[in-house]
């Protein structure tokens, strides 16, 4: 996924992932969740969440409730912060 914020250019295809969280729960299944922390070249930090209709990551299409993605940028103080409570301590050092 790709998109333009304030200027910074944050694509999944071209970042360096971080790390990575899902909640178990796979496939088009409404509660499946995963969230991805990706570093681009210039050291800015996104958060790359999807998820099923049932999750925060839901958007909303003709009045129906459906899977969606977002990308979210991240300073590096709420990088840290989402490392620390996803990341297992070795791979976060």
């Amino acid at each position: 996924m790709k998109k333009v914020i304030k200027g910074r250019v944050c694509d999944t295809d071209t970042a360096k992932k971080i790390g990575e969280w899902d909640n178990g729960i796979y496939g088009n299944d409404i509660n499946a969740c995963s969230e991805a922390l990706y570093r681009t070249k210039s050291g800015c930090h996104f958060l790359h969440g999807r998820g099923g209709a049932n999750t925060k990551y839901a958007t909303v299409l003709d009045g129906s409730w459906g899977s969606g993605e977002i990308i979210i940028p991240l300073d590096e103080e709420a990088a840290i912060e989402w490392a620390k409570e996803h990341m297992p301590e070795d791979a976060f050092e």
